[in-house]
């Protein structure tokens, strides 16, 4: 195990474990977004203003819709997450598309290594730049040189904040490799289908997805209403994890036909 010295503005202690090694990629910086806005960029400010405004945990500007499904996707409100409703979505479009059991077993592999190795990527980018979570940016934006930050320190996000650092989104990078690991099976992205989360409180919540990239953005937007991501965060996953099942299909998951 080895404990890094935290980067500027990490502001805490983090620990690594090396020996968690990719599926298919050659290592977990092969797709290493490049380096956050910096903290006194315009870039900066406005994306920590706008999770300002919609992720406090007293938000007005945050829809009740927008609350429940930041509450959903976290797990918060229900017991299925994000490596679950990605999997059930491969369930559902194998048997709405009629796939042999080759392609969908072919489909779960690029999926679920896609997954995988694309949480590799973002986790081993949040070591490499140790970039604070907005809560912390927030209560302590007097710090960072940026006149367009106001820091309020009182400032509470909806939900919990994980204990490690914000750049680049795992929840983000996840739905980012699946999505584009089902595009690739598919040949297509446009491909309507609906999921359904039990929710904790009883009962259950069905949505409608116009494809899978309708459901990456309404999964990653909910970690910014939710208070615990940087809008930047979400886009550095979206250019760099989409790259992960890209590089299996290309290497590894080769088609039969091709």
């Amino acid at each position: 195990m080895w404990q890094p010295t935290p980067p500027l503005n990490s502001f805490a202690t983090f620990t690594f474990f090396p020996n968690v090694k990719p599926f298919a990629l050659l290592t977990s910086t092969q797709f290493l977004p490049p380096p956050p806005p910096v903290l006194t960029s315009a870039h900066y400010a406005q994306d920590l203003n706008e999770t300002k405004e919609l992720g406090s945990l007293t938000s007005v500007t945050r829809t009740a819709d927008q609350t429940l499904m930041s509450r959903v996707f976290a797990g918060a409100a229900s017991p299925i997450g994000f490596f679950h409703v990605w999997n059930i979505v491969a369930g559902t479009v194998a048997q709405q598309e009629g796939l042999s059991l080759v392609d969908t077993a072919r489909m779960f592999v690029l999926v679920n290594v896609g997954l995988h190795d694309g949480v590799q990527t973002s986790f081993t980018s949040k070591f490499t730049y140790g970039l604070w979570r907005p809560v912390t940016a927030i209560r302590r934006a007097d710090e960072d040189l940026n006149p367009a930050t106001l820091a309020d320190p009182s400032w509470t996000p909806l939900l919990n904040t994980p204990t490690y650092p914000s750049y680049a989104g795992n929840a983000a990078c996840i739905s980012a490799a699946s999505a584009r690991a089902l595009e690739l099976a598919l040949g297509r992205a446009d491909v309507p289908f609906s999921v359904t989360w039990p929710l904790s409180a009883g009962g259950t919540l069905t949505r409608a997805f116009t494809g899978f990239w309708d459901l990456f953005e309404q999964a990653a937007r909910s970690r910014i209403n939710g208070g615990i991501h940087f809008q930047f965060d979400s886009d550095a996953s979206r250019a760099a994890c989409a790259k992960v099942p890209e590089f299996t299909d290309a290497n590894y998951m080769l088609r039969r036909d091709r």
